[in-house]
């Protein structure tokens, strides 16, 4: 859940018409600058594995060659 507010006189104000239960947990987490990106970073994606390499990769080899062989 994500909920918006400002500081003031260093005390969290939520907009209006939103509140949380007394004693809840809460983490702050200031935007970045531009905020329309969304706030998130490509390191916020946990790392897959997409499988063992097959062969080591030379100078000539032709990958998309090997794609559309298969």
């Amino acid at each position: 859940m994500t909920l918006k507010g400002r500081i003031q006189g260093g005390v969290v104000m939520l907009e209006e018409g939103t509140s949380l239960p007394e004693g809840i947990e809460v983490r702050i987490e200031p935007p970045e600058q531009g905020e329309g990106r969304g706030g998130h970073s490509l390191f916020d994606i946990e790392a897959v594995s997409v499988g063992a390499v097959l062969k080591a990769l030379g100078p000539d080899d032709d990958l998309l060659e090997e794609m559309l062989d298969r």
